[in-house]
Formats: C-alpha cells, structure tokens, sequence
C-alpha cells in the first residue's frame, strides 16, 4: 500500500495479508456485537481513495461476506447521485467526510421555515434523548423519524444499516447527528 502523502511524499508501507485478516475478523466481530450482520444483500460506496487503510479494509470486510462494492465515478459532485444508485447499507468515512454532510444538512436546515427548524430540532432532542435511556435506533423516535429523519435518509440511498468512521476522532455533535 502507500501512504496518502498527508504529511509528506507519498510511500510504500508493508501490510502483511494476516494484518488485513485480523481488521477484517475484528471489523466483523464488532458488527456483530452491535447485533448487524452483514452478506450478499449488502453495498458500500467506495469514495476513500484505494490507498486508504480503512477503505480497503471495509472493502475486505463485506467482499468476505459476498457483500458489494460500488465504486463512484471520482467527481464528489456527483457523489449524492451515486449514493442514490447504489443504495449502500454500510457507509464508510472519515470525520471530515462527515462534518461536511453534517454542516450542509443543519445549513439547509437553518436557511429553512420556522415550522421545519423547530420540528427538527425538537426531533433531534428527542431521538438522543430516548437514545441515551437504551431505546434501539428503530423506536427512539418513530414519529420524527417518518416526518423528519427520512428525508435525510433517503438523501443517503434509504438503505444505511450503519456509518463508520475512522482515521481521526469524530466531534461528538456529528456522532450524535449521524445516530
């Protein structure tokens, strides 16, 4: 693999096949955990550049399940429309990716009406709060969800089962806006 030159030249580096074995078996262990299985019926959109560990590994990950892997055309701008035709269930980013569909949402959000606003907002509240007292993600907030959430949602490909991030910490806000 090589480095992405982020702090200098980009370099080969040396990553044994059983390193990527092991953050394969460890990625699905995880998921598992949350009690999300993944196989055949799965999608990722891949956008990360091929170069980057935690594609690639997310990459292994659901290829080791018979899951797929759309790849976008390699224009961000037309990023939304490739999300749309692939309708991945498993979404992977870093923090930057992110913040930035976390600031174009609440932007969209704010240049809204008064009734919109609030109703987001009060959906937001709510949905964290009944998440923080051990609801599962489906009962948090049903109401908001249909009203509010799934047009987020469909803007996603309507089918996320679940985000991942890696590579750098995520704020805490986008991690509570992405739940």
């Amino acid at each position: 693999m090589y480095t992405s030159g982020t702090t200098g030249d980009p370099k080969g580096v040396l990553i044994k096949h059983e390193a990527l074995l092991a953050c394969t078996a460890a990625g699905h262990k995880w998921l598992l955990s949350t009690g999300m299985d993944y196989g055949p019926g799965d999608a990722l959109l891949s956008y990360l550049p091929l170069a980057h560990i935690f594609e690639r590994a997310a990459e292994e990950m659901l290829l080791s399940k018979g899951g797929r892997i759309g790849y976008f055309r390699g224009d961000v701008k037309l990023l939304v429309d490739d999300i749309a035709a692939l309708q991945p269930t498993i979404f992977v980013g870093v923090p930057r990716v992110f913040d930035r569909i976390y600031s174009g949402i609440i932007s969209k959000v704010n240049a809204g009406g008064f009734l919109k606003k609030k109703l987001f907002y009060m959906g937001m509240a709510r949905k964290q709060h009944f998440l923080e007292q051990g609801f599962p993600q489906s009962k948090a907030s049903p109401f908001f969800d249909r009203l509010v959430f799934s047009k987020v949602k469909q803007r996603m490909g309507g089918r996320v089962k679940v985000i991942l991030s890696g590579a750098a910490p995520l704020s805490r806000h986008v991690e509570d806006f992405l739940t």
